[in-house]
């Protein structure tokens, strides 16, 4: 933060990360800790609230095991593989900054009140932006990715059957006018079968007479 290098923080560490079985979903587990708003005040760094929603609904914990030798209440969630029924979109926000440049930075970041502020003012601006992108996502019909596969399918599969009507459209017309074609063949073919026959009749009168 010294160098003004940009961070990406979870207020909530490891329990936020590693969230269990029986949290709830989309609920921030920090607690009543400070050390981010801490910092960001003493750098005099702005805080851009964010969030993502859709992760939480595609992935089912089996079961957690218990890393309290690690940290106190912490555990490892064992994640299922996701179902292609699950699959669907990530919704991200991104929010307004919360800023600190109103104070003086430094020893105020020590400042229990101050800190307390921005971090309210931080968590009351993500539960807004996970509220918003919930309300998205339950109105999204595309939603799901496997609704938005079937979709394509559908569509494709119409467009093609369009597309083969044209074709067989397009193919009757030209067997209509050959059918025309083909009656005209039919009637020359019958012009040599009268002439065959009158050649038989020919051959049949008998030796010597004259035609009249």
């Amino acid at each position: 933060m010294a160098a003004g290098q940009s961070l990406l923080v979870y207020p909530g560490g490891a329990h936020e990360v590693f969230k269990g079985k029986g949290d709830a979903k989309y609920g921030l587990q920090w607690k009543e800790r400070l050390g981010f708003a801490r910092l960001a005040v003493a750098h005099r760094y702005a805080i851009v609230p964010c969030c993502c929603v859709g992760a939480e609904d595609m992935l089912e914990i089996a079961r957690d095991v218990p890393l309290g030798w690690l940290r106190k209440g912490l555990s490892l969630p064992l994640i299922k593989p996701p179902h292609p029924r699950r699959l669907q979109k990530l919704y991200y926000w991104f929010g307004a900054p919360v800023e600190t440049a109103q104070y003086d930075g430094g020893d105020q970041g020590a400042d229990t009140a101050v800190a307390t502020a921005v971090r309210d003012a931080t968590r009351t601006a993500v539960n807004e932006g996970i509220r918003l992108m919930r309300a998205r996502q339950a109105e999204d019909p595309d939603r799901l990715s496997i609704g938005v596969a079937a979709k394509g399918i559908q569509d494709k599969t119409e467009a093609l059957r369009a597309e083969l009507a044209a074709l067989l459209g397009a193919g009757g017309g030209s067997a209509s006018t050959s059918g025309g074609g083909g009656g005209g063949g039919n009637s020359g073919g019958g012009g040599n079968n009268c002439g065959e026959a009158k050649a038989k009749q020919r051959k049949q009168q008998p030796a010597g007479k004259k035609k009249q």
